[in-house]
C-alpha cells in the first residue's frame, strides 16, 4: 500500500510539471538615472499634518532593456513604482505610487510624469523609483495560470531625497519666545550626519491675518542649531 501512495505521487508530480509550457525569462533592469523631482504646488492641510502636493518626476531609461533568454524579446517596463520612505519617522513605504508605464511622457530615453501626491509635514523623503513588468505563463491549452511581477533589484535602485517644509509654532514663556517646528532628523541616535537649522527673525505686525514686515529692520539670525544642542529639547 505503501507503495503504491509514493509511486501516485511521483506521477502527479509529472503530470503537474508535464502541464506548463516554458518559457523564456529575464530580469527587470533598473532606471539609467533618476534626474530631478520638481514641485509645481502645494497645498497644506494643517488638520492632518500634511501636504498635497502637484510634482513632476523626471528619469532616464536605458538606452536598451534586458533580452529574454532567447535573444528574441526585451522586457520594458509595464509600469514603474516611486518609493516615498520617510527617513525622519523612520517609515517604509508600504502603498509605492504606481505609474503605468502608457501614462508616462517621453523624449527619447527621457521620461516624465506629473501627477499628486500627499506627504507629511517636516519630513525627509528618500524617494526611489523602481520599474517592473509581468511574466505570464500558460499551459498547454493556452490558459494563463500565473502572472508573475518582476522587478527591478532594490540594490540597484535609483533614488532622490526631498524635504518638506515642517510646521513652526511659537510659544511665549516668562518674556521669552521658544520656537517650536518639527525634527526632520532620523528617530536614531547617530548625530554624525544631522540635520541643522537656521532660525532668522525681524520685526513685523500682523495685520488682515498677514504679518507685514518692517523693510528697514535688520535680520537676525541665530547659529546653526542640531537636536543635540544644548539648548533644543526633543521632546516627542
Amino acid at each position: 500500500m505503501l507503495r503504491r501512495q509514493k509511486l501516485c505521487y511521483i506521477l502527479a508530480l509529472i503530470l503537474i510539471f508535464n502541464t506548463i509550457a516554458p518559457v523564456y525569462g529575464n530580469v527587470q533592469e533598473t532606471i539609467e538615472s533618476f534626474d530631478e523631482i520638481k514641485l509645481n504646488s502645494t497645498l497644506l492641510n494643517l488638520e492632518e499634518n500634511r501636504y498635497e502636493i502637484n510634482m513632476t518626476l523626471d528619469w532616464t531609461n536605458p538606452t536598451q532593456w534586458a533580452q529574454t533568454s532567447n535573444g528574441l524579446d526585451q522586457h520594458a517596463p509595464f509600469a514603474y513604482n516611486f518609493y516615498f520612505d520617510n527617513l525622519a519617522l523612520g517609515e517604509s513605504d508600504g502603498y509605492p505610487l504606481d505609474v503605468l508605464a502608457s501614462n508616462v511622457t517621453s523624449d527619447g530615453e527621457t521620461m516624465s510624469w506629473t501627477g499628486n501626491k500627499d506627504l507629511s509635514t517636516g519630513s525627509l523623503y528618500e524617494v526611489r523609483i523602481s520599474p517592473y513588468h509581468y511574466h505570464e505563463i500558460y499551459n498547454d491549452e493556452g490558459d494563463l495560470i500565473e502572472k508573475r511581477k518582476i522587478t527591478a533589484p532594490y540594490l540597484e535602485e535609483r533614488s532622490l531625497y526631498l524635504m518638506t517644509e515642517p510646521k513652526v509654532e511659537f510659544e511665549q514663556n516668562d518674556g521669552a519666545i521658544s520656537v517650536v517646528w518639527e525634527d526632520m532628523n532620523a528617530p536614531s541616535d547617530d548625530v554624525g550626519d544631522e540635520i541643522n537649522y537656521r532660525i532668522r527673525y525681524t520685526s513685523g505686525v500682523a495685520k488682515e491675518n498677514k504679518t507685514q514686515f518692517d523693510e528697514d529692520a535688520s535680520v537676525i539670525e541665530l547659529p546653526l542649531l542640531s537636536r543635540s544642542h544644548e539648548d533644543v529639547e526633543r521632546f516627542y
